[in-house]
């Protein structure tokens, strides 16, 4: 499994506890929202799909107040992300384990047409859908609150 999760800056925590306002749920519908956006640019950033598994799959669920995660449960998403074999976190080549050699179809056309044989594979290079999008979805969740404090302190006359 893959996890993110959408947590707000502790100083506007800490704000909205001082303030006592109201401001944790505002700052909870902000975050929100800002996880509906994340899930999206994530499902863009994994597009390049043929089937949409891995797509469908992404998920968002509330932890506590103001805490959010997307996350998917698809097994081959973590590989997507970091990659496998000498491009992986581990950098080793991917060979077999209990074979004497590592047996893959060629397909085409969906029909398998012949095998492949092999001692080792190099494996993938990482595909990531979180790590680029990560810093528009902090900017976005830093925005969204800024906005909703000042919304909120016009409203109550900066008190």
């Amino acid at each position: 499994m893959i996890e993110v999760k959408v947590i707000p800056d502790p100083a506007f925590l800490d704000l909205a506890e001082r303030l006592k306002v109201g401001l944790l749920p505002v700052i909870d519908k902000e975050t929100r929202l800002t996880t509906g956006y994340a899930k999206r640019l994530i499902i863009r950033s994994t597009a390049r799909g043929r089937t949409g598994l891995t797509q469908g799959m992404w998920k968002t669920e509330k932890i506590t107040e103001g805490v959010y995660r997307i996350y998917n449960l698809f097994k081959h998403v973590a590989f997507l992300e970091y990659g496998t074999g000498i491009y992986g976190p581990f950098k080793r080549w991917i060979r077999p384990k209990t074979a004497m050699f590592l047996h893959f179809p060629i397909w085409s056309a969906n029909t398998i047409t012949g095998w492949v044989r092999t001692l080792k594979v190099a494996g993938m290079p990482k595909q990531p859908m979180i790590a680029p999008n990560k810093d528009k979805i902090i900017n976005d969740l830093r925005i969204r609150i800024s906005n909703a404090i000042k919304r909120l302190t016009a409203a109550t006359g900066g008190k």
